[in-house]
Order: C-alpha cells, then structure tokens, then sequence
C-alpha cells in the first residue's frame, strides 16, 4: 500500500466528506475508536456538539490518542473552545 502523505508526514487513509458539516460530527464519533490521531478543521464548533463528543473524545486523549483541532472564532462557544483546549494530547488552534 502506498502511504498518503499529509504535511510532509505518512498517514493510512485521507478521507473527504461531501456535505461535511451535515455528517461531520457523526463520521468523527464512528472514526475515533480506531484512530490513533485525528485532525479536525471546522468553521463550527458548538456547545451541544461538545457535550455530544466530550466522553468520546476525553477517552481517546486519555488513551494515547492525538487531537488537533483547526476552527473558526466565529462559529465557536466559548464554552467548548474552553473545555476542548483543556484535553491532553490536544492542540487548537483558531483560524
């Protein structure tokens, strides 16, 4: 198998999504239990999508796994920006 190359670095499988947004979420709760990082860029990052993911994504983290999450200050809570930038293994960075 060829390896994909994602910022200069090998990565196992590069996926895109059509209508992301309307599935985003739901794709990254189905991806997380076999992923060892996940990369994340989204123009919306809400509270109720926070309290959806939080088990799941503070279970990755607290299992090794790395988070990097790339989003838009005008489509995020406060409140998630906050609780997401306190995961371990976790960078945010705001576009």
């Amino acid at each position: 198998m060829t390896a994909n190359k994602l910022a200069g670095q090998d990565v196992g499988s590069i996926e895109h999504f059509s209508a992301f947004h309307a599935r985003a979420f739901g794709i990254l709760r189905s991806l997380l239990p076999k992923a060892e990082r996940v990369d994340l860029a989204t123009d919306a990052f809400t509270l109720r999508q926070w309290l959806d993911l939080d088990p799941r994504l503070t279970a990755f983290v607290e299992a090794g796994g790395q988070l990097r999450v790339l989003v838009w200050p005008g489509g995020l809570s406060p409140a998630a920006l906050d609780a997401l930038c306190r995961l371990e293994n976790t960078q945010v960075a705001l576009a």
